[in-house]
């Protein structure tokens, strides 16, 4: 009898080393799986950052390039207004820009010629 007492205590620590080393087992993985989730969640909450700054950066250039298209064609406005014709209908603001350009020259070469005609007549 004590020979079987003696050997079921033996099967019984065995099953208790084995669960023992089961449940160790499978907390370490349990731990390792967490790592990965907060690993990735910080990488995810990383991009998810940086996609909002996009849109931010996007949204703030978007107001701005409409800002820019709202003045250049005020000032495309101003000029026919000054010159007292009617505006031709561009929605290019390329276009638009181009007379601008055209506008603003006319009037600066005219001011460079008389300043370097002055120079000259002075020495």
């Amino acid at each position: 009898m004590s020979d079987r007492l003696d050997s079921l205590k033996s099967e019984y620590y065995t099953m208790i080393t084995k669960n023992d080393e089961a449940t160790m087992k499978y907390t370490n993985t349990i731990a390792d799986l967490t790592w990965q989730k907060e690993t990735a969640t910080s990488n995810c909450q990383k991009w998810e950052s940086l996609w909002t700054h996009i849109q931010n950066t996007a949204a703030r250039n978007v107001l701005l390039l409409g800002r820019v298209k709202m003045a250049t064609e005020n000032i495309y406005m101003q000029i026919y207004k000054q010159r007292g014709v009617t505006p031709k209908e561009v929605d290019n603001v390329d276009d638009q820009l181009q007379k601008i350009k055209t506008y603003i020259k006319g009037p600066y070469r005219y001011y460079c010629g008389i300043f370097k005609a002055g120079k000259k007549g002075s020495f």
